[in-house]
């Protein structure tokens, strides 16, 4: 069952109009949630609420919205290319230090 607050989105909008239209993938919020003889129904806050106890419309016409941050998994790959990097030059630094050590400066002469 839907529960107060969630966010959820329209899967379906047929039969719908008048004050009550629901938007196809739109996404709405539950501010309501009950069952009318054994049928899951809601009542959403951005859609005009029924005078019915059970709610406005049936909890079948949605699912729960799925919240993906992309951000934290940018700031997962950034610190993964950040690391790379670092290891990347502390190897080619201990690399010249060798050449250093050994008399070579490096320079091809």
């Amino acid at each position: 069952m839907l529960r107060v607050g969630q966010k959820v989105v329209c899967v379906d909008a047929s039969g719908t109009g008048g004050v009550w239209c629901l938007k196809l993938n739109a996404t709405y919020t539950v501010a309501r949630s009950n069952e009318m003889f054994g049928t899951p129904m809601v009542d959403l806050l951005e859609a005009a609420h029924s005078n019915n106890e059970y709610g406005a419309f049936y909890a079948s016409r949605f699912r729960p919205l799925i919240q993906r941050s992309t951000e934290t998994g940018m700031a997962i790959l950034r610190k993964v290319a950040d690391d790379a990097s670092k290891r990347k030059n502390l190897v080619s630094l201990s690399h010249s230090d060798d050449r250093v050590q050994d008399g070579d400066s490096g320079t091809g002469a």
